[in-house]
């Protein structure tokens, strides 16, 4: 709905809270690109307030399928990239982004086994109390750049047939089709079988499950190949706006594999 003369006093549009599809991003990009600024930025809810933010370009959009990058964290923020043995990885490698500095939160209201998992303290630092909050989000650092660049998030990781698989990956790779608006995919553990992965997708017009597929496959690899498609007019949201993939695990549980 949007012609390139809209908002025409306009002059930064900043977004946040989920990784924003490229594909979907670019469409906004080349009709005001040219005169209003676009700012991604990050910051949990648990650190209370932006710790990073990046502006893109038009170079960003060489590369479709990953997100943009998280840019260079805020000055009063600290961090540490870690791996599964709360190690420090190399440069370049992925881990988890783990923060600290004085907008770290206290931990949960009333959920002390949450807090202690998430909130822990700086083992970095001798001698000095200090919290660290594990963010649950897997990053690298790029050398060629200086900027933390987001790889996906530590519970969207499943392992399936032998193979690693970021959940995140087929969702970037199902919204680089022209025809989907949104889409949420998830994993359901099996209790008699390996498991299966299951997409949520709402689209601007009518497509066979036959032809989702058969694009995804030019795209993905086979074990990445979802075992079940559900088409719906709107995905669930939580409370922060956001595509509420808790519910979504619920759904996939209800359909038989049929779309």
């Amino acid at each position: 709905a949007f012609q390139p003369g809209d908002f025409a006093s306009m002059r930064t549009v900043i977004f946040g809270g989920e990784g924003f599809p490229k594909p979907q991003l670019k469409r906004l990009f080349d009709l005001f690109g040219d005169r209003i600024t676009f700012e991604n930025v990050y910051g949990p809810t648990e650190c209370t307030c932006i710790c990073s933010a990046c502006r893109v370009a038009a170079a960003d959009f060489a590369d479709l399928h990953h997100l943009l990058p998280l840019g260079r964290l805020a000055e009063n923020f600290g961090y540490y990239i870690l791996n599964e043995d709360s190690r420090p990885v190399a440069p370049g490698e992925i881990g988890e982004l783990c923060l600290t500095g004085p907008n770290v939160g206290a931990g949960y209201y009333r959920d002390p086994e949450r807090t202690a998992a998430a909130f822990v303290r700086n083992p970095f630092r001798e001698g000095v109390d200090e919290r660290m909050y594990r963010t649950g989000d897997l990053v690298r650092l790029n050398l060629a750049d200086g900027l933390i660049h987001i790889c996906g998030r530590k519970d969207n990781q499943v392992k399936l047939m032998g193979h690693r698989i970021e959940l995140e990956e087929i969702e970037a790779a199902i919204n680089k089709l022209p025809f989907v608006s949104e889409c949420g995919v998830v994993f359901n553990a099996g209790t008699d079988g390996p498991g299966t992965i299951a997409a949520f997708l709402a689209v601007t017009h009518a497509v066979t499950e036959v032809e989702l597929l058969t694009d995804l496959r030019r795209m993905l690899p086979h074990y990445m190949i979802p075992g079940r498609i559900i088409f719906m007019d709107q995905l669930p949201k939580n409370q922060n706006g956001k595509i509420d993939r808790v519910r979504l695990k619920d759904l996939a549980g209800l359909y038989n594999g049929c779309s």
